[in-house]
């Protein structure tokens, strides 16, 4: 779990290397080694602010992404950080998570004075722990997108506007 001082932390040590210029040698040797799922979610909500480090997610994640912009002209179904489910700003954020017997890891997240909370799952490609989807209260991320992405290929096959597939839950 991301606790106060714990969470505070880190984040001001981000804000500090990113504020005050550190070499870069510096910032490559705190990110060189392998982090835990556990890392890897401190990192994400510490550097984030609302945009998502790409190279944290999945590749199969990062395709079907990219697909629904190019099927959707640009126009992207996650407009928002999944992980924190925020645009711009990130907030303070209240994170436990857990192995499962599959080898992932199952964080979740919720955003302090808010009452709902979702699902981060994680699993390991190449030794890194890498964002794999997120569960919110609509249901997988990556569900979301491979329906978009199925719906926007019959209808761009058979001449149709893809304007209706958006709609999709």
């Amino acid at each position: 779990m991301i606790e106060g001082s714990s969470r505070i932390a880190v984040r001001a040590m981000m804000i500090a290397m990113t504020a005050l210029a550190v070499p870069q040698p510096l910032h490559a040797m705190i990110h060189a080694a392998p982090l835990s799922a556990d890392g890897v979610l401190h990192k994400h909500f510490a550097e984030a602010a609302g945009v998502s480090q790409q190279g944290d997610f999945d590749a199969t994640f990062l395709r079907l992404d990219h697909d629904n912009q190019r099927l959707f002209d640009g126009l992207d179904v996650l407009d928002y950080d999944p992980v924190c489910q925020c645009q711009d700003a990130g907030g303070t954020y209240q994170v436990s998570g857990r192995s499962d017997a599959a080898g992932r890891y199952i964080a979740t997240v919720r955003r302090t004075g808010e009452p709902r909370s979702w699902q981060v799952i994680m699993r390991k490609v190449g030794g890194a722990w890498k964002f794999y989807d997120v569960i919110e209260a609509r249901g997988s991320i990556r569900a979301l997108l491979a329906r978009h992405n199925a719906c926007a290929r019959a209808r761009r096959a058979s001449g149709q506007s893809v304007d209706r597939c958006a709609a999709l839950k």
